[in-house]
């Protein structure tokens, strides 16, 4: 049977081998945990599930500078590649876009993104079309005037009310899905956490019950309603 402090003896191990600091306790406690191989991957958080057509997505690389992005649609049952896309985001003004290294879908299928603006801490939000038939993005030209914190890791979908959810270190911001590009401040919610750790990503099943995975250490917490 395994308990909560179980799981917080296996947390701290994985936490000392990344910190080269492991004790006889935590090598035992590694030495029970498998480990699967290595493989050539993207920014893990920008793996996304489309509810509309049940198609997984994740940004193979985000391209720099407005280069050339690379997305890729994975197979459910094995995690490679079934499709590649290679393309380039310009504004109407023929400006380049570098694309998000963060991905989510809402149940309708719309694919959406998000940046920092450089310099500010203003934050961009795009919605668009992501599939092997076509690839479109728009800027919501309505952003948000502080961004949650100082690092982008993911942005995330809830399908129970229709929110997207924007994850940094030790912060969380939402915005309703229905009111993108004429938002009020209060539609806008945010919290500020104290834990000290990174915030990978966040997901939620369809009861809207949240799961939000932590690293150093690494751990998945759930929402209590």
């Amino acid at each position: 049977m395994t308990t909560s402090n179980n799981w917080a003896i296996i947390r701290q191990a994985t936490n000392a081998l990344q910190k080269n600091k492991v004790t006889a306790q935590d090598q035992t406690i590694l030495a029970n945990i498998k480990v699967g191989p290595q493989f050539h991957t993207g920014h893990g958080q920008s793996l996304a599930l489309n509810p509309k057509n049940d198609q997984l997505w994740f940004v193979q690389n985000p391209g720099i500078a407005g280069g050339y992005t690379t997305v890729q649609r994975l197979s459910k049952s094995t995690l490679k590649p079934c499709t590649t896309l290679h393309f380039r985001l310009r504004s109407n003004h023929h400006n380049q876009v570098t694309m998000g290294n963060n991905l989510t879908f809402d149940r309708s299928g719309y694919a959406y993104f998000s940046s920092y603006v450089s310099g500010t801490h203003q934050f961009k939000i795009y919605q668009g079309v992501l599939s092997t038939h076509q690839t479109k993005f728009k800027l919501i030209l309505q952003g948000l005037a502080n961004r949650p914190s100082t690092k982008n890791q993911s942005v995330d979908y809830n399908p129970a009310n229709n929110r997207l959810y924007f994850i940094s270190d030790d912060s969380i911001s939402s915005v309703p899905v229905a009111k993108l590009g004429h938002l009020k401040s209060t539609d806008v919610l945010a919290t500020k956490f104290n834990s000290g750790r990174e915030f990978e990503g966040l997901s939620f099943d369809q009861t809207g019950h949240g799961y939000l995975l932590t690293n150093k250490g690494a751990e998945i917490l759930t929402s209590k309603f």
